[in-house]
């Protein structure tokens, strides 16, 4: 039986090869793109001269249409679908930025704000927490926060990229190990004490 059922298995590990579908035919750059509850994609990009701006796009549907959130950086999308997002973007060098972190929910909207500073944010699977890379300017420090207020990394190098993991207890996040705000380094996780 044991054999039987081993050669009965042993055919249906063969993955489906992955399929992409062109979203957007538009001329100009995009940052950041996720997918909402219902399978939706929002994402924000800057096309030709209108400046940048949110879009939402479906899979089924061959066009975008923008959510009227001008000058807005996508950062996140929650399990209820409200936005993560950045405003009032400053830069810095390189890949590094910060702005006013801000909560508007899908449907639309006034942006609430939420915290200054922010370069990077990401939602908890409960909905209701997020982690945040933000920078201090009295130090010239990154920290990592989560829930917002609880630093578990203060560092003087660049990071970016929090993501929480299923159960709330990991932050993985992009330690850059260098001030500057390059596309070099490595992955790391931190658990709810900080310990790396």
């Amino acid at each position: 039986m044991i054999a039987f059922g081993w050669w009965l298995g042993r055919g249906t590990g063969v993955a489906a090869p992955v399929e992409y579908q062109q979203i957007t035919f538009r001329t100009g750059s995009m940052g950041n793109a996720r997918f909402t509850p219902d399978g939706s994609i929002v994402y924000d990009a800057s096309w030709e001269d209108q400046g940048h701006q949110l879009y939402m796009a479906r899979t089924d549907d061959a066009g975008s249409r923008p959510l009227g959130l001008g000058d807005a950086e996508l950062l996140s999308v929650s399990k209820s679908g409200e936005l993560a997002i950045r405003i009032n973007t400053v830069f810095q060098v390189g890949y590094a930025r910060w702005g006013t972190l801000a909560r508007v929910p899908l449907s639309g909207g006034t942006p609430r704000e939420v915290l200054e500073n922010v370069q990077d944010a990401d939602w908890a699977a409960d909905g209701e927490n997020l982690a945040v890379v933000r920078f201090v300017p009295e130090s010239a420090h990154w920290r990592l926060e989560y829930p917002i207020g609880k630093v578990l990394v203060d560092t003087i190098h660049w990071i970016s990229h929090p993501t929480i993991s299923p159960d709330g207890k990991w932050v993985a996040f992009e330690d850059h190990e260098k001030p500057g705000g390059d596309d070099q380094g490595s992955v790391a996780v931190v658990g709810p004490d900080g310990q790396e």
